[in-house]
């Protein structure tokens, strides 16, 4: 109940920058955190829309560059499939954090799920509280996700922000202000951020659900899936590859 009074306190009063940054701090003390001594790279999505399945296909294009991206992702919150679940379909999703060092070190990219590995657990005792309410402050989401990209150590982050009817943010102004606060709190956290705001109007690809989404995301992954997941993957990638200094 009082984690509850706490998220519904920030959904209808919001948060300072100051009370974000705090909180995120604070959720990556709760657990370890990864040192893997060389510059690491991530990608987030705020979520929102059907079949965004583009980490399936980021994460291995940034790997192929010879970059490093140890992406934790967790299973379905707003949407039918989360990116944990369509790669469950694929590969074994779940590790501990010293499994997780090892595979991306030895790969160069990861797509596991965030529960086991250990990073900001707090952040998933605060989710389990805010899906039944069906509330998703800002203020917590920022630090939610900063959270989990801090404690794995990523110095450079894209963040996705999805806009249109349905999604979480319907407005361009709306995105533009959402997008301007994640890269201040970047940096006040030491952490490079660059936004992408794509249109979330509609699914991404033509499939949804894990199944059809991982097959979807293979075929594309061979340049034979839908333009829309092709497309986005690719600017996003491109937009991580230059936050980094990488092309």
């Amino acid at each position: 109940m009082e984690i509850a009074a706490f998220l519904m306190e920030e959904e209808f009063h919001g948060m300072s920058m100051d009370e974000v940054e705090y909180l995120t701090r604070a959720m990556v003390e709760t657990g370890i955190t990864i040192d893997f001594a060389r510059p690491c790279y991530d990608k987030h999505s705020i979520g929102g829309v059907p079949g965004n399945k583009v980490t399936l296909l980021i994460v291995p294009i940034v790997a192929a560059a010879g970059l490093l991206i140890p992406k934790t992702s967790s299973r379905a919150i707003t949407s039918p499939s989360g990116t944990a679940d369509t790669m469950n379909v694929l590969a074994n999703i779940e590790f501990t954090a010293s499994e997780l060092k090892e595979m991306a070190l030895k790969a160069g990219g990861t797509i596991v799920c965030g529960g086991k590995v250990g990073l900001a657990p707090a952040d998933d005792i605060l989710i389990r509280v805010e899906y039944p309410l069906c509330i998703d402050p800002r203020g917590q989401m920022r630090a939610s996700i900063m959270a989990k990209k801090l404690a794995v150590g990523a110095d450079f982050i894209v963040i996705d922000i999805p806009v249109g009817l349905g999604a979480k943010v319907e407005t361009i102004e709306d995105a533009r202000k959402l997008a301007q606060s994640f890269m201040e709190l970047g940096d006040r956290l030491k952490v490079r951020v660059q936004c992408g705001i794509t249109y979330g109007g509609q699914p991404v690809g033509h499939t949804i659900g894990p199944a059809l989404e991982a097959r979807e995301a293979l075929l594309a992954l061979q340049g034979k899936g839908p333009a829309s997941l092709i497309e986005k993957s690719t600017a996003l990638t491109g937009m991580l590859l230059e936050v980094g200094g990488a092309t």
